[in-house]
C-alpha cells in the first residue's frame, strides 16, 4: 500500500492512532537522552509500525552504544550524537530542530525542565501546553476526548487558558476531525461563585466569542461529559450551555492539579484495559513528545503516533506548493528610508518592502540651536550622517522617505500620512513653507521638528517623495483614569504611542486573535518608558516615566541629586533648556553608574560589574511594578504582556521581568521596535495606492499652537 497524507476522518479509539500513523510517510525523529533501553524498544516498535524510518540519538555516546547493542537494533554511527551532559544534549536536540534536520522531537532520559529550557525559544505560540487525547469507558461512553493541561502549564491565568483552548481546538479539528469542537471549562460548581475563581474564569470565556468552537463554563466534570447528569441537574438558561453540556469534546482544567489528577485516573484505567491515552506538547513548529517512564508502553507508542500525525495533518510542515510552468517575474522591492526622532537620538532604518535591512541610531551630539541658522546646521549634520550610511550601503534608489511626526493636534484618525515632498513629473517638490516653519521653532518640539526637517532635506537630495506619519492619540481612556489623571494621560508625550499600537497589532497576530477581542499590557522600554493598557483595540490608560523619574532608571536614596538641581536653578549662566536636560544627566543610571547607555551597562554586567547588575535588577523590578499597575488597568483578563524597546535586549532585564510578572500572563518580546515597521508599512500603503497622503497645511486658529492641520 502506498503511503499518503493524513485525511482527518476521525477515529473511534485512541489506539487507532498507531494504525493511522503507520499509513503515512515515515518520519525522522531526534531523541534527547537516547540511553534508555525502554525508549529504544519503543523506537523499534515505531519502526515496525512504519511510523519512523530514522532516529537520531543524542546523549552519552558509550551508554547509547551499549543500549543499542542490548536491544539489538541498528542505528548508524552518524545518527549517534555525543553529548557529555543533559544541557549539551538538550542544546543539540533543539539545534537539530531549528536547522530543519528532523521532523519530531522525543524526550528520552534528558530531564524535562532542561529540554524545555532549550525548546521554548523555538515556540511559535505564546502558550505551550500538553494536549492529551484519551478514551475511558466510564467517561462519555468511552468516546475519544481531549484533556488539557495535565503536565506543562503551571500558571493558569486568563491568557494561558485562552492559549490552552486554542491549542486543544487545533488538535480536535485537525487530528480528530471535529469541525466545531465543544469546549468545557471545568470547575467544582456550575454556578458562578465569588469564592471560587474557576467559576468566574469559566463564565468569562462563556461570554467571549470563539471562532470555530463552542466554549462554555463553568461546568463540573459530570455535567461536561454525562447527558444523564445534565437531564437530572439541569443547566442555567445561558447561551452556549446546552451546546456543550454533556457533549464536551475538550476538557479544559482550571489548574495543573486538576488536570494531573484526571490524567492519573485515566492512566490507572489503562492497566485494566478500560482506557487509552496519547500526548503531545503543542506550540512548536514540529511535534514534541514526552516519553514518560510512568506512562504505559501503549501510551508512549500512541503519543509517538499522534506526533507523526501532527507533523502531516496541517499543524506541522505544510506541503510544498505546486510549481507552475509559467515563470513569474518577482516584483522589484520598494525601498523605504525610515526616520523616527526621539528626544536625544534619531532612529534610522532601511526597508525593502516590509523587510528591515539596516538599523541605526544617531545620538544627538549637537550644540543647542537658538537661531534659524543654528537649526539649519543641525539639520545639515544629521542629513550628512544619513547620506553617509546610504552611500556605504550602496543604496542607489529610494522609493520613499517616511518619518514620525506630530505636527497636528490629536484627532481620532491614527497614523495618518502627510505628504511633505511630492514627485511632480521628474522633480521632487518639497514643502519649503513647512521647512521654514520648523526651522523657526528653535524652542518647541525640537525632536519632532528636527526629524521632519531632516526628512525634507533628504527628499531634496536623493529625489524621493517623503511623508510624515502622525502619532496616534490616546483614545478611549477608561472612566477611572479619565477622572483621576485623564488630562495627564491625554496631554502626555505620545512619542511611543506608535510603538505601542504597532506592538499590540503584532501581538494580536501572534496569538491568533483579533485585536478587538483581547486585552493586552503593552510596554515600550527605552531611555524613557511607556506602559499602556489595551482594551478592545483601544488604549484606555497609560503610564509614562522619564529617565529621571526612577521607574526606568532608579535613583538610590544614598545618591540624591536634589541639591544639584537647586544649584542649577540658582545659576544665572544656565539656560532654561539646559535646566530641563539636567535631571536626565544627573539622575537615574547616570547618577548610579556614571553611564546611562543601556548597551554599555549590559557590557559592564557581562564583565562582572556588581553595581551594574544591582542597578539593572532594580530597573527591572521597577518596570515589573509598572506592569502590575497597568495589568490592573487592563482588567486583569490579559491575553499577553507585550514588551519592546532597547531595554529588553539586555538578557538580564528580560529574565528579571519574566521572573517578576511571568505569572500574570505570557510575555511576548519584540526586540526590534515595531514602530519602524509601522512607519514603513504606512509608506508602502501610500505607494501601493491603498491609502492617500494628505498634502496641504494651514495655520491653526489658536495662535498659541505652532502645529499645523490639513485642509
Amino acid at each position: 500500500m502506498l503511503k499518503g497524507t493524513y485525511k482527518n476522518k476521525g477515529f473511534d479509539k485512541v489506539a487507532d492512532l498507531v494504525e493511522i500513523a503507520g499509513s503515512l510517510q515515515p518520519l525522522t525523529a531526534v531523541m534527547a537522552g537516547g540511553e534508555r533501553v525502554e525508549d529504544l524498544l519503543l523506537v523499534e516498535s515505531a519502526r515496525d509500525h512504519g511510523i519512523l524510518n530514522r532516529i537520531v540519538l543524542v546523549g552519552k555516546k558509550q551508554k547509547i552504544s551499549d543500549a543499542v547493542a542490548k536491544v539489538g537494533i541498528h542505528v548508524p554511527r552518524k545518527d549517534i550524537l555525543a553529548a557529555d551532559s543533559d544541557e549539551e544534549a538538550a542544546a543539540a536536540t533543539a539545534g537539530l530542530l531549528k536547522a530543519g534536520g528532523v521532523q519530531m522531537v522525543l524526550k528520552g532520559s534528558t530531564p524535562t525542565h532542561v529540554l524545555h529550557r532549550h525548546m521554548l525559544p523555538l515556540a511559535i505560540r505564546s502558550t505551550v501546553s500538553l494536549v492529551s487525547i484519551f478514551d475511558a469507558a466510564p467517561i462519555a461512553n468511552g468516546r475519544p476526548m481531549i484533556l488539557t493541561d495535565a503536565g506543562v502549564t503551571t500558571v493558569c491565568n486568563y491568557a494561558r487558558i485562552a492559549g490552552l483552548i486554542q491549542n486543544a481546538v487545533d488538535v480536535a479539528r485537525h487530528v480528530m476531525g471535529i469541525e466545531k469542537p465543544r469546549v468545557a471549562l471545568l470547575s467544582a460548581n456550575e454556578k458562578i461563585l465569588p469564592t471560587l475563581p474557576s467559576t468566574q474564569l469559566g463564565a468569562a470565556f462563556a461570554r467571549r466569542g470563539w471562532p470555530g468552537a463552542s466554549v462554555y463554563g463553568p461546568l463540573s466534570l459530570d455535567l461536561a461529559t454525562d447527558p444523564g447528569a445534565v437531564a437530572s441537574k439541569g443547566l442555567p438558561d445561558i447561551s452556549g450551555a446546552g451546546e456543550v453540556a454533556g457533549k464536551a469534546d475538550i476538557l479544559v482544567c482550571p489548574n495543573i492539579d486538576t488536570g494531573n489528577v484526571i490524567y492519573k485516573m485515566v492512566s490507572a484505567l489503562i492497566k485494566y484495559g478500560e482506557a487509552s491515552l496519547a500526548n503531545i506538547i503543542m506550540g512548536f513548529p514540529k511535534p514534541y513528545v514526552l516519553l514518560s517512564r510512568s506512562d504505559a508502553l501503549e501510551t508512549r507508542l500512541n503519543s509517538l503516533a499522534l506526533g507523526a500525525i501532527y507533523a502531516q495533518c496541517g499543524l506541522g510542515e505544510h506541503p510544498a506548493p505546486v510549481r507552475r510552468s509559467s515563470v513569474r517575474i518577482k516584483p522589484k522591492p520598494r525601498r523605504i528610508v525610515v526616520l523616527n526622532p526621539c528626544s536625544r537620538f534619531v532612529k534610522f532604518s532601511l526597508f525593502e518592502d516590509d523587510r528591515c535591512v539596516r538599523n541605526e541610531m544617531f545620538e544627538y551630539s549637537l550644540s543647542p540651536a537658538v537661531t534659524v541658522k543654528g537649526r539649519q546646521r543641525q539639520v545639515d549634520q544629521l542629513t550628512h550622517g544619513v547620506l553617509q550610511i546610504l552611500n556605504a550601503e550602496q543604496w542607489k534608489t529610494t522609493d520613499a522617505i517616511v518619518a514620525r511626526g506630530r505636527l497636528l493636534p490629536y484627532s481620532s484618525e491614527s497614523h495618518a500620512a502627510y505628504s511633505i515632498a511630492e514627485r511632480r513629473g521628474g522633480n521632487i517638490d518639497v514643502n519649503k513653507m513647512l521647512m521654514a516653519s520648523l526651522l523657526a521653532q528653535t524652542k518647541k518640539q525640537p525632536d519632532i521638528g528636527l526629524g521632519v526637517s531632516v526628512t525634507i532635506a533628504l527628499a531634496g537630495v536623493i529625489k524621493a517623495p517623503a511623508y510624515v506619519v502622525d502619532s496616534a492619540a490616546i483614545e478611549g481612556v477608561c472612566a477611572e483614569a479619565d477622572t483621576s489623571v485623564g488630562q495627564e494621560i491625554i496631554g502626555s508625550d505620545a512619542s511611543y504611542v506608535l510603538s505601542i499600537c504597532a506592538a499590540a497589532r503584532k501581538a494580536a497576530q501572534s496569538v491568533g486573535r483579533p485585536l478587538e477581542d483581547i486585552n493586552l499590557v503593552v510596554g515600550h522600554l527605552d531611555a524613557d518608558m511607556m506602559l499602556a493598557a489595551i482594551r478592545n483595540a483601544r488604549m484606555t490608560d497609560s503610564n509614562i516615566a522619564r529617565v529621571q523619574d526612577g521607574a526606568c532608571a532608579p535613583q538610590p536614596p544614598e545618591q540624591p541629586f536634589i541639591s544639584e538641581l537647586i544649584e542649577l536653578c540658582r545659576a544665572s549662566h544656565i539656560t532654561s533648556a539646559q535646566r530641563k536636560e539636567a535631571p536626565a544627566a544627573c539622575g537615574g543610571n547616570g547618577a548610579c553608574l556614571s553611564e546611562s547607555h543601556l548597551r554599555i551597562i549590559d557590557m559592564e554586567i557581562n564583565a562582572g560589574n556588581g553595581d551594574a547588575l544591582r542597578i539593572v535588577d532594580a530597573l527591572a523590578y521597577q518596570v515589573a511594578k509598572g506592569i502590575g499597575a497597568v495589568y490592573v488597568a487592563a482588567g486583569c483578563d490579559v491575553e499577553a504582556i507585550v514588551l519592546t524597546g532597547a531595554m529588553i535586549r539586555i538578557e538580564r532585564v528580560r529574565n528579571e521581568i519574566r521572573r517578576h510578572v511571568g505569572r500574570l500572563a505570557p510575555l511576548l518580546l519584540f526586540e526590534q521596535p515595531p514602530d519602524m515597521e509601522a512607519l514603513a508599512a504606512e509608506a508602502l500603503r501610500v505607494l501601493a495606492g491603498e491609502s492617500k497622503a494628505r498634502r496641504r497645511y494651514r495655520k491653526q486658529p489658536d495662535t498659541s499652537s505652532n502645529r499645523r492641520t490639513p485642509e
